[in-house]
């Protein structure tokens, strides 16, 4: 039987009000004694209905928890001037919530926002959201209405549209938050990460990281209602039409889709599938991955611009390193199989051992920042020490940015080169 939880009485959470924390019905408020009440700042605002747990749970200030129905926390770290349930009832489990995030109505576990820089879009999710474990949505990226993501990564600004179920992606592109600027997935799409032959080694690149860290790339543009079929890879500057189904690779410019395709076409179980295709396209996805991965730990953290951010920035990567290891994890799941797959393809379940070894060692793709972008970096950061992180990047000057992107191409090019030995 679940041991039920001992709470803080009202009178115990009077302290509290003393140091400024806003109960406006302290005992319709329901505090775990497992929570360290010192890590709910001053200004902070618990409404009506809220229940909190967990010794990890951290509430910053000027935050407003269940602002519009019943909010329930657990181990949960909301950064200051955050809102969680602006439209109504929230769960967060194990999540980061960056500051000046706005969560609408919904459930979160196992995830990190980084936060809000921007008010052109006032919110970061809308009503009905589910973000499940793996997901990481970066500065200002925001999803609509009924809309569930999980391993998938969201780069700044990316916006993804009502009623969409999006799985096992990286998304990127774009150069800012205006209208026209970000990259969109239109309302109604799906990704489909899960094969006939039972596995979900489909994971989807829209963009990469290599180029898109940097903030000035073309966006894409992915029409409503589309199937997006994994594993596919997007160029930057992509557009698809409404209605359409999606695969393999899509071209900079106007994609055809194959929306009006009718008939039936038999899919017998033995059908051999294109092995080399599966692991080259998980291998670079993997690649972009490990170039993010080193992405926060020599860009990020070390120019954070304050420890607060550091630490949600720390929670992000994990988290990215949560979607590598899953998607090893998948792969192994497909070359692992005693399948007799086409001779052509029988040295990749033979090398798969060696080769997941490596891509597990991260720390061998690892290399230091070339010298030309470190110094730009610093100097943008201490001509300004809170200058927001998208705000950072794009301040860079070209050569600096050119010196980034040769590191972060070298990063990628030597991960997939472990398919060529």
């Amino acid at each position: 039987m679940m041991k039920q939880p001992i709470y803080y009485t009202p009178i115990q959470l009077q302290t509290l009000v003393e140091r400024g924390v806003v109960l406006p019905d302290s005992e319709a408020v329901h505090i775990a004694t497992d929570v360290v009440l010192e890590r709910i700042s001053a200004t902070a605002t618990l409404h009506p209905g809220t229940r909190i747990s967990g010794i990890k749970t951290t509430i910053g200030a000027q935050v407003e928890i269940g602002l519009c129905g019943p909010a329930t926390l657990e181990d949960a770290e909301v950064g200051d001037g955050a809102v969680v349930g602006s439209l109504g009832p929230v769960t967060l489990c194990r999540t980061t919530v960056g500051p000046h995030s706005v969560l609408g109505s919904g459930v979160a576990e196992d995830c990190v926002f980084l936060g809000k820089e921007t008010q052109l879009n006032d919110f970061t999710t809308g009503y009905g959201f589910r973000v499940r474990k793996g997901s990481l949505y970066e500065e200002d990226a925001s999803t609509a209405q009924h809309t569930d993501t999980k391993m998938t990564i969201l780069f700044p600004w990316v916006t993804l549209g009502s009623n969409s179920n999006l799985c096992d992606l990286l998304i990127s592109g774009g150069n800012g938050p205006e209208l026209g600027h970000f990259t969109e997935v239109g309302s109604g799409t799906i990704h489909f990460n899960f094969t006939a032959h039972g596995d979900k080694a489909t994971g989807t690149l829209l963009g990469d990281a290599e180029s898109g860290l940097f903030l000035d790339c073309k966006r894409l543009f992915i029409g409503g209602n589309n199937s997006l079929l994994g594993p596919l890879q997007a160029e930057y500057g992509t557009f698809t039409p409404a209605g359409g189904r999606c695969s393999r690779r899509l071209l900079r410019g106007l994609n055809p889709t194959d929306a009006n395709r009718t008939g039936f076409t038999p899919y017998p179980d033995n059908r051999p599938r294109n092995l080399r295709r599966i692991v080259g396209s998980q291998v670079e996805y993997c690649a972009q991955l490990i170039v993010l991965l080193h992405w926060y730990e020599l860009v990020r953290m070390p120019f954070a611009a304050s420890n607060a951010l550091r630490t949600v920035y720390a929670a992000g990567r994990e988290t990215v390193c949560d979607n590598l290891k899953e998607r090893i994890r998948q792969l192994d799941a497909v070359l692992s199989r005693d399948e007799s797959y086409a001779p052509k393809d029988r040295w990749l379940q033979s090398q798969w051992p060696i080769l997941q070894a490596q891509l597990q060692e991260v720390e061998r793709f690892a290399s230091a920042l070339p010298e030309a972008f470190r110094t730009a970096l610093e100097a943008s950061r201490n001509r300004d020490p809170q200058l927001p992180y998208t705000q950072l990047i794009r301040s860079l000057p070209p050569a600096a940015v050119l010196a980034g992107q040769a590191w972060t191409t070298q990063i990628a090019a030597t991960v997939r080169n472990l398919l060529l030995h």
